[in-house]
C-alpha cells in the first residue's frame, strides 16, 4: 500500500483527476454487472428513483452543487479532524478514510449493493482527499471534481436510458 501511495504522490494532479474519475467509472460499470447479474430488481427501483426529476435539476445537484458539498463534509472534515484527534495514532488515516468511507455509504441511502458501490467510491474520494491534502494542492476542489466527473457521468447514463 505504501508503494501505491508514493507512486500516486509523484503523480500531476491532472492524472490524479482523471485516474480517479477513470477508476470511479470502471468501479462502477464492474459493480453494474454484477448487480445486473445478481440482484436484477434492485436495478428497476434504483432507475426510478431520478425518472421525476428534470435534467437541468440533476445536473445541478448531482454534478455541480452536491460533489462540493459531499467532499467538504465527508471527505475533508473527517481527515482534518481526524487528523488533530489521533495524530499520535500510527494508522490513523487508514482508520479515518474507511470511516469517512463509511459515511459516505449511508449518507447514500439505497440497496446493499448501491451502499457497496458507494463504500468504494468513498474510499477513491477519500484516499484522493488525502493525497491531495498532504500535497498541500486543493483538496477539496480536485476531489469534487472528480466527483462530479462520476456524476456526470452517472446522470449521463440515467439521462439517455429515458
Amino acid at each position: 500500500m505504501l508503494k501505491f501511495y508514493k507512486y500516486c504522490y509523484r503523480l500531476s494532479i491532472l492524472k490524479i483527476v482523471i485516474f480517479g474519475i477513470l477508476l470511479s467509472i470502471t468501479l462502477n460499470l464492474l459493480l453494474s454487472i454484477v448487480v445486473n447479474c445478481f440482484f436484477p430488481e434492485e436495478v428497476e427501483i434504483t432507475n426510478k428513483r431520478f425518472e421525476n426529476d428534470s435534467i437541468l435539476f440533476l445536473i445541478f445537484a448531482a454534478v455541480l452543487i452536491g460533489p462540493l458539498i459531499e467532499t467538504y463534509l465527508m471527505q475533508y472534515l473527517p481527515l482534518k479532524i481526524g487528523h488533530r484527534f489521533f495524530k499520535k495514532w500510527k494508522y490513523h488515516y487508514g482508520t479515518i478514510i474507511l470511516l469517512s468511507s463509511f459515511v459516505f455509504a449511508i449518507s447514500h441511502p439505497s440497496q446493499v449493493s448501491y451502499f457497496i458501490a458507494m463504500f468504494f467510491f468513498g474510499l477513491i474520494l477519500s484516499f484522493i482527499c488525502f493525497l491531495l491534502m498532504r500535497r498541500k494542492k486543493y483538496p477539496v476542489e480536485y476531489t469534487a471534481l472528480i466527483h462530479a466527473g462520476y456524476n456526470g457521468w452517472i446522470v449521463l447514463a440515467v439521462y439517455l436510458e429515458y
